[in-house]
């Protein structure tokens, strides 16, 4: 049976006829698409031919018609704006909008998971009392009490557990511990960073993309019909990434900080390109128009212009570049993001209201970091091994101990770098002895920023200024009592060297309280014994107060230039001279690997040098050992209160081997010494 073109065009196909007066309706729903749409129409309509009508060859009228396709705008209609047939494009929007509402349903559930998964740390950290420090820096008054925590001894605060309720609480808040660290901790094939909790991540966040772009589209025909949702989805990631690169964002109640993030900013960044990428090759794909033809079209020339900054911001993003780049790596961000936004919004209508939260998503997050800026006035000293100690006046509380903030040097020469540094001392109502309005930050020149600062403790010239500074260490012949001690500086400057600083913070975030726990591991690798040191300071201090659990105390230093240890003697003498007064036994370990640096610490019974690396294994067994006699000594009627472990390393293997010396504690031990809690920094961590 022939197709009878008379008879039956009208009733199954209509095609438009580019020889009729009548031209095609225009598209006003996200811009002008011509051909793909029109392409779209015929196709489907053509699907839906009876079998017996004949071949495409067959039918002559058919033939032209859509050869005319091809030369549509050579025509009657040089920049036409064609649209699908009502039905099928409200089909396209209805399949778009599913799609989009069930990625970011999907994105709520896993939020919610992980803050579930959190929330025994969260409230744990609330009971302390540690919620309501580390948002603001401020100078420190006389009148603020120190924080509390459950487990304290102090009278009045005791935690017991002889209460059969809370001791089934903390049965199960054990058990919990116990499987969360087998999820966080576990490394994956011995891959520096790949836990199985972010391989979970990885993989159910990959599916909820998947799934998302493929509802209703089972067919290779429906797939290119589905540029569109590529693009939504793909515009809904990239506000997610907005959200999650806020250093102030909704995500640090549920336990994450910014840093914790970064990994998951890499997951959506890896799906926004995939999902732009496929966006743009559907709309390619289905074009029967010359490729120049298109660029003349503001619609593909922003749409251009915002994947070229996609592919700019990965590019520059890769680990390498980054690490030795890292300006050209920020700079990228800040343009190639502008771009982004700027290409999207002239793209097509349909971005406007993502743009819209991106936009306030980045000034509400610049209005937090200002409002968290102190301009202040700091102190630059140089020491042997290239360290630099930043003493920082009018600031005494307002952070946590294991947190840090951004420091920007206000000269000429650095208005416009800021970097992070670890806060090396606790605040002043947790510090054991006098108060002082004083934030101590130390590092080590180990980049072009670093070695910056430690010229600027050496000489003046290094900021443009003339002359030199003269600079005498402090040094002590009897370790000082709390009489003794004033707000005086780790030095004594001949002529100040002191300049005007701005400090953003505090951010980071330490559910773990290490100061309810029995016994306590302090370790570090390098310049990042700052992060321990605060530490240390906190828990004899509120040791001191009566406000902690813990009884042993081991710090463990991994490092190969032993000069690096001049900038941490004074304070730390200080703090071992409160402690002696108190119940807590401190053992300090210095595992020094190289014959770097020529400065001799002073001899205290808790200080060891070992000239070897450390073992954590042992270390681990030895602080399980020491739990377990405590408990036996003291003769105890109430469980252990478990082993904390924090420890702080740019040295991904040192991270590694620990968590691995963690997650060796078996099952019933771990129960039996109260639970263990594992907490890293990893300035490593890419």
């Amino acid at each position: 049976m022939r197709y009878d073109n008379s008879s039956s065009s009208s009733s199954t196909m209509s095609l438009w006829n580019p020889k009729s007066s009548r031209h095609p309706p225009s598209n006003s729903l996200d811009g002008p698409f011509p051909v793909v749409q029109w392409e779209f129409q015929v196709f489907s309509e053509f699907r839906q031919w009876p079998s017996g009508l004949g071949s495409f060859q067959a039918n002559p009228l058919m033939s032209h018609n859509l050869l005319s396709m091809s030369h549509l705008h050579k025509s009657t209609h040089p920049n036409p704006s064609l649209k699908t047939h009502p039905k099928l494009q409200s089909q396209q929007q209805t399949t778009t909008q599913d799609g989009l509402i069930f990625f970011l349903t999907g994105m709520l559930v896993l939020f919610v998971f992980f803050f579930l998964l959190n929330l025994p740390f969260l409230l744990s950290h609330c009971a302390a009392g540690a919620f309501r420090q580390g948002w603001r820096l401020k100078r420190f008054n006389q009148n603020e009490k120190p924080r509390a925590i459950p487990n304290s001894t102090r009278k009045g605060n005791r935690f017991s557990l002889k209460d059969s309720n809370r001791l089934g609480v903390k049965r199960i808040y054990i058990n919990f511990n116990y499987w969360y660290n087998k999820l966080i901790l576990t490394a994956m094939w011995r891959c520096r960073n790949l836990t199985v909790g972010r391989l979970s991540l990885i993989i159910l966040y990959n599916l909820l993309v998947i799934i998302s772009l493929s509802i209703q589209t089972s067919r290779k025909l429906d797939l290119l019909k589905s540029f569109r949702k590529f693009g939504y989805i793909s515009m809904a990631q990239i506000t997610i990434l907005f959200i999650i690169s806020m250093k102030n964002n909704i995500c640090s109640v549920s336990g994450l900080d910014y840093n914790q993030l970064k990994f998951l900013h890499r997951i959506i960044g890896q799906a926004v390109l995939f999902c732009s990428s496929t966006h743009v090759f559907l709309i390619l794909h289905a074009q029967v128009l010359p490729f120049r033809q298109l660029l003349h079209q503001p619609t593909y020339i922003y749409g251009a212009l915002a994947f070229g900054s996609l592919l700019a911001i990965t590019l520059t993003s890769c680990g390498p570049i980054k690490r030795m780049f890292y300006q050209v790596f920020l700079v990228s961000h800040i343009i190639g993001y502008s771009l982004l936004l700027f290409g999207l919004w002239k793209h097509v209508k349909s971005t406007h209201p993502w743009i819209y939260a991106c936009v306030t998503c980045t000034l509400l997050d610049g209005l937090l970091r200002l409002f968290n800026t102190r301009s202040k006035t700091a102190r630059f000293t140089s020491l042997p091994g290239k360290v630099t100690v930043v003493e920082v006046d009018g600031i005494g509380t307002g952070w946590r101990a294991g947190q840090h903030v951004f420091l920007r040097v206000c000269t000429p020469s650095y208005i416009f770098e800021k970097h992070p540094f670890m806060i090396t001392n606790a605040p002043a109502s947790e510090s054991p002895h006098r108060p002082s309005n004083t934030l101590v930050l130390v590092s080590k020149g180990c980049g072009d920023y670093t070695r910056k600062l430690h010229q600027i403790g050496l000489t003046r010239a290094a900021i443009g200024q003339h002359g030199q500074t003269k600079i005498e260490t402090k040094k002590f012949s009897y370790i000082p009592d709390q009489q003794s001690m004033d707000d005086s500086p780790l030095v004594q400057l001949e002529d100040d060297n002191k300049l005007s600083v701005c400090i953003e913070g505090p951010y980071g975030n330490l559910y773990g309280d290490m100061r309810m726990y029995e016994t306590v591991i302090l370790a570090a690798s390098g310049i990042a014994f700052t992060f321990v040191m605060s530490l240390f300071e906190e828990i004899v201090g509120s040791s001191l107060r009566g406000l902690s659990a813990t009884k042993k105390l081991i710090i463990v230093w991994a490092l190969r230039d032993i000069d690096v240890i001049e900038a941490f003697m004074c304070p730390m003498e200080q703090i071992l001279h409160v402690a002696r007064g108190l119940n807590l036994i401190v053992t300090i370990r210095l595992h020094v690997t190289s014959q770097t640096g020529t400065y001799l610490p002073t001899p205290f019974p808790e200080l060891s040098v070992i000239p070897k690396r450390v073992n954590l294994h042992a270390l681990i067994t030895e602080a399980v050992a020491a739990t377990w006699t405590g408990v036996d000594f003291m003769n105890r009627s109430e469980p252990c209160r478990g082993l904390g472990i924090a420890a702080s390393s740019r040295c991904s293997s040192f991270i590694r081997d620990l968590k691995t010396a963690a997650l060796s504690i078996d099952k019933k031990t771990f129960r039996e010494i109260g639970g263990v809690r594992v907490h890293v920094e990893n300035f490593g961590d890419e």
